[in-house]
């Protein structure tokens, strides 16, 4: 379902550029919503079957810093293209091409089979 969610994300994201009706805006806002707020459910059950129980709080607080480090830097860089271009259309772009750069390397990780967390602790 995390997978899911991710890719859903992206592509809903790379969309919404393009809808000019009420009725597809409502749509993407209603897809979006839907898997981001799925995404964020589900991410600390699958952080705990990966790092194990005793990491999740470590684990959790450090994807969480990774997508505030998103959030700051996103909204300047989107300011900037709105004040060259006069659109909001390659920010969005930009945050959706982050967004599928970074569910590829989340289907990249392999996941131990037995789910041994011990494998993965350093």
């Amino acid at each position: 379902m995390l997978k899911l969610s991710g890719i859903m994300l992206a592509v809903s994201m790379a969309l919404w550029p393009l809808l000019s009706t009420t009725a597809l805006l409502l749509l993407f806002g209603c897809t979006f919503g839907f898997f981001a707020g799925s995404f964020v459910t589900v991410l600390p059950a699958v952080l705990s079957q990966v790092f194990g129980p005793e990491r999740i709080a470590s684990v959790t607080g450090i994807i969480y810093c990774g997508f505030a480090l998103g959030d700051l830097i996103g909204s300047p860089i989107t300011g900037w293209f709105y004040d060259e271009f006069g659109s909001y259309t390659w920010g969005i772009w930009l945050a959706s091409a982050v967004m599928f750069v970074s569910f590829v390397f989340m289907y990249l990780v392999q996941v131990p089979a037995n789910n041994n967390t011990t494998d993965l602790k350093t």
